[in-house]
């Protein structure tokens, strides 16, 4: 977990890091820019395999943490132009889950390919692979 952080990241102060037995890391930043800077950069892995992060909560508890939502990186393609803005963005990730965030080259429209974003997803319920829009003169986008 140390080199992971040292990939990802320039830290004022080294995070603490605490290891469960469950599996879990928990990790203290000095400061919330620098926890984002980890949380929301990309989707991340540790050896090829994905990893789940999430902001910790006040009422958090190991024992009780069951993953039923998990925060995932979405990407949505074929995006008119007229879709771009945050609100829109943020309602169309709506339809999938609570969103979360969207990465720098979404929210400066940098890239126009394909917007990426991060999306708190229940994945109790099967995860559609695509969303129709309805563009305001009626036409479908998927």
């Amino acid at each position: 977990m140390d080199r992971f952080l040292s990939s990802v990241g320039k830290f004022s102060v080294k995070p603490q890091i605490y290891y469960h037995n469950e599996g879990y890391f928990v990790i203290r930043f000095s400061n919330l820019e620098e926890r984002d800077q980890v949380l929301y950069s990309r989707p991340h892995t540790v050896n090829n395999k994905p990893i789940i992060m999430k902001a910790w909560l006040e009422d958090f508890n190991v024992q009780d943490e069951v993953l039923k939502t998990i925060p995932l990186w979405v990407e949505f393609s074929n995006l008119p132009i007229n879709c771009w803005s945050m609100k829109t963005l943020s309602k169309i990730g709506s339809i999938l889950g609570n969103p979360v965030y969207a990465n720098e080259c979404t929210t400066g429209s940098i890239r126009i390919s394909y917007a990426r974003m991060l999306i708190e997803m229940d994945i109790t319920k099967a995860v559609p692979g695509s969303v129709k829009l309805q563009d305001p003169k009626g036409r479908l986008i998927q």
